[in-house]
């Protein structure tokens, strides 16, 4: 019997001991980690930190989109540099406004001119949208928010 009651109390134990370490679980808001998708400081569209998952290349880039070889619009929002490109650009369509100011406008719902981006796939959240304003206003230029 005193056998059986230690063995028992091992039981116990181990068990115990599985559940307190237990597995991570999971994050609510995974993308957040990925890209950078806060509004502050961290915010890193262009994933200079994760250069597999910036919030441009993961929304913007591919398809024929913002990318290398022939980007839409000439604007290759994926190749290193992407954040000289847009301070200092000019758009080249609808509002002839500073690189800066269209793209924030065209992220945002109900853009004044032409479709909302990334065209043909869903708009950005609201933290996205957070960080590429907090973005586009870090990079000074002549557009920002």
């Amino acid at each position: 019997m005193p056998h059986m009651l230690r063995s028992l109390r091992l039981l116990i134990a181990g068990g115990s001991l599985v559940l307190l370490v237990g597995c991570p679980g999971s994050l609510e808001n995974p993308e957040r980690f990925l890209m950078g998708a806060d509004a502050g400081d961290s915010c890193d569209p262009e994933g200079l930190t994760h250069p597999d998952a910036g919030l441009f290349k993961v929304k913007c880039g591919g398809s024929g989109c913002h990318e290398s070889p022939a980007p839409a619009n000439n604007l290759d929002l994926v190749a290193p540099g992407a954040g000289e490109r847009i301070a200092t650009g000019k758009a080249t369509g609808c509002m002839m406004l500073p690189l800066q100011s269209y793209m924030l406008n065209k992220v945002k719902a109900a853009p004044t001119c032409g479709s909302q981006m990334p065209l043909g796939a869903d708009p950005l959240t609201a933290d996205e949208v957070k960080c590429v304003e907090s973005y586009l206003a870090r990079l000074g230029g002549d557009g920002g928010t």
